[in-house]
Formats: structure tokens, C-alpha cells, sequence
């Protein structure tokens, strides 16, 4: 018995259409995987522009704290150093929090870009 060529034509379209979904579904998680890659360069340049600019506290205190040769200048130093370190822990966890953030979007991603690859 000969095919019907009408279902032959609906059966490409449906085949088309349905590609042109999942492409345009791929385009879209690539868009939110490149915005996330950014986000997470520019976090941790972010991060790191911080704890360089602590750093450089820290180093020119070091160098020019008054009176680091008396027990009271010493004290005042250390509770100055006690407060970057606070700064340095407050920076790297808010960075890990936002890493960890980033790693389970990234994960969503890798599963949307599974169930493309699933339904070729």
C-alpha cells in the first residue's frame, strides 16, 4: 500500500518544527551559560580586587603603624589586623557562597543541556 504523501509532508514539518524547538531551547541555556560564566569571572575578579586592596592596607600599616615599639602600639596593630582578618574571612565566604550558587546554576545547566541531547 502506497505512503500518503500529505502524512509524509506533516510528518517532515512536525520533524522540523520540533528541531527548531530544541535549537532554539540550546540557544537559550548557551545565552544563560554565557552570562553565567561572566558573572562568575567578574565575582571573582571582584573578590580578588578586594582582598589585593586589604592586602595593601595591611602592607603600608605594617610599614608606617606609630609606636609598634611600645606594648600599646602593639595592641592597637593587632586589633587592626584582628579586623582585616575579619574582612579577608567576610570576602572569601561571601566568594564561596557565590561559587556555590554559581556551581548549582551550573548544574541546572548541564541538566537542560542532557535532556536537549536526550531528544535529538
Amino acid at each position: 500500500m502506497a505512503e500518503n504523501p500529505g502524512s509524509s509532508a506533516d510528518a517532515a514539518r512536525a520533524r522540523h518544527d520540533a528541531l527548531a524547538q530544541q535549537l532554539a531551547a540550546s540557544a537559550a541555556a548557551d545565552q544563560e551559560l554565557q552570562t553565567l560564566l561572566r558573572q562568575a569571572v567578574q565575582s571573582n575578579a571582584d573578590a580578588r580586587q578586594r582582598l589585593d586592596a586589604i592586602e595593601a592596607e595591611v602592607r603600608e600599616s605594617a610599614g608606617t603603624w606609630p609606636g609598634l615599639d611600645t606594648p600599646a602600639g602593639c595592641r592597637q596593630f593587632q586589633q587592626f589586623l584582628t579586623a582585616k582578618t575579619r574582612e579577608i574571612h567576610r570576602v572569601v565566604s561571601d566568594a564561596a557562597t557565590d561559587n556555590q550558587h554559581r556551581a548549582q546554576q551550573a548544574l541546572a545547566l548541564t541538566r537542560r543541556y542532557q535532556g536537549l541531547s536526550a531528544n535529538p
